[in-house]
């Protein structure tokens, strides 16, 4: 039991959205890309894996829920705006009255 207990210490707890899958964000993969400011606690340590596109957080239970909260709404929110481009009502208007 103590040797389970320590490899979950070990590997942290993953970062998962709403449907328990893992969250990522292109983002996190590039430069300073795991530098966002979360305004995380001091107690928390994240790991962000590019390799594995996941993201890992360590520290005491209440800390690492509330970072893990604060990184999976932040990535959700990210992802559903990746490729939203914003138009106009006339810009739109416009281009559906364009002619093929």
């Amino acid at each position: 039991a103590s040797k389970g207990r320590l490899e979950r210490l070990l590997l942290g707890d993953l970062v998962c959205g709403p449907g328990g899958k893992a969250v990522w964000a292109d983002v996190f993969s590039q430069p300073g890309g795991a530098a966002l400011d979360f305004e995380l606690s001091d107690d928390v340590h994240v790991d962000f894996d590019a390799r594995r596109r996941e993201v890992r957080v360590f520290g005491e239970r209440v800390a690492r829920q509330a970072a893990k909260d604060k990184i999976a709404q932040w990535a959700m929110h990210v992802c559903s705006r990746q490729h939203a481009i914003p138009l106009t009502a006339g810009l739109v208007k416009c281009l559906h009255s364009m002619e093929p």
